[in-house]
């Protein structure tokens, strides 16, 4: 079974099948951030009171080219 780990080290980065950066980009990539963005929008739409949780300030994990939360605290 295959579990995604938030707190992986930075050295272990590079073993991963993203969509790559640059000219070795995968050809899916925007098909996947498309589908990432439909997925977020369903969840608002069925949700629509979501909000973060009193309180909580999100916080970013920096990568090499762009930033991942580390987590979201929601409430509802």
């Amino acid at each position: 079974m295959l579990r995604y780990d938030v707190a992986r080290p930075a050295t272990e980065l590079r073993l991963h099948a993203g969509f790559g950066l640059g000219a070795h980009r995968s050809p899916g990539w925007r098909l996947g951030l498309v589908g990432a963005c439909e997925a977020v929008q369903a969840v608002l739409r069925a949700c629509p009171r979501l909000r973060l949780a009193p309180g909580y300030t999100p916080e970013w994990k920096p990568l090499d080219s762009l930033h991942c939360l580390t987590a979201l605290h929601v409430c509802g």
